[in-house]
C-alpha cells in the first residue's frame, strides 16, 4: 500500500472534482452539527466524488448516493485523488449502499476526543460514519490515508491535511 501523507499534495484543480477525489464540507446544518462542535474541526462531513455531480456518502440515512446539483447550498472543497485508483474506491463504495450509518461511533468519535488516551474501538463493517467509509474505500485501493490509524477513528477534520494549498471553497455548477 502507498501512503498518500508521505506523498506531496496535489495541487486544486481549477475544473472541479474529479472521480473518486474527496470533498469536504464545513457548513454544518442538524445532526452535522455535532462532529465539528465535539472535536473543534471546521469540517463536518466527506464524500467521494462519483461524477456528474453525484456523490457516495454516509450520512444519518445510511451509505448513499445523493445528487449535488439539486441543493444550492452545498459548499466544499476538494481533495484531488489519483484517478488510477478512482475506480477500485468508488466500486467498493457503490458496494456499501444502503448500509446503515454508525451512530455508535459519533458518540466513540466524541469519547475519544475527550478522553484521547483512553482506546474506544470497535471493528464493524455493517454500517460506516462518513470519514471511515472513505478511509476503507481508500485502503481497499491499495493507497493508506491514515497508516497505524484505525479507519473508526478518523473524522473530516483529519482530511484537512491533504487539501491542496490553494484549495477554495467550491459549489458544484455541473452541467450535462
Amino acid at each position: 500500500m502507498l501512503s498518500f501523507t508521505k506523498r506531496r499534495r496535489a495541487v486544486a484543480r481549477a475544473d472541479g472534482p474529479k472521480r473518486g477525489d474527496i470533498l469536504l464540507f464545513s457548513h454544518a446544518k442538524g445532526f452535522s452539527r455535532v462532529i465539528p462542535w465535539f472535536t473543534r474541526s471546521r469540517y463536518c462531513h466527506c464524500a467521494l466524488y462519483e461524477g456528474e455531480g453525484r456523490v457516495l456518502e454516509a450520512r444519518i440515512t445510511g451509505v448513499v448516493r445523493r445528487d449535488l446539483t439539486t441543493t444550492s447550498d452545498c459548499v466544499f472543497r476538494v481533495i484531488p485523488k489519483p484517478e488510477a485508483y478512482s475506480r477500485v474506491v468508488l466500486d467498493y463504495t457503490r458496494d456499501q449502499l444502503g448500509l446503515n450509518y454508525d451512530f455508535l461511533d459519533v458518540f466513540l468519535i466524541v469519547l475519544r476526543h475527550y478522553f484521547p488516551l483512553v482506546r474506544f474501538t470497535r471493528s464493524n463493517r455493517n454500517s460506516f460514519v462518513c470519514a471511515e467509509l472513505i478511509v476503507v474505500a481508500w485502503r481497499r485501493a491499495g493507497l493508506d490515508l491514515f497508516p497505524n490509524t484505525e479507519a473508526a477513528c478518523v473524522i473530516p477534520g483529519d482530511f484537512e491535511q491533504f487539501l491542496p494549498p490553494d484549495s477554495h471553497d467550491e459549489t458544484l455548477n455541473w452541467k450535462p
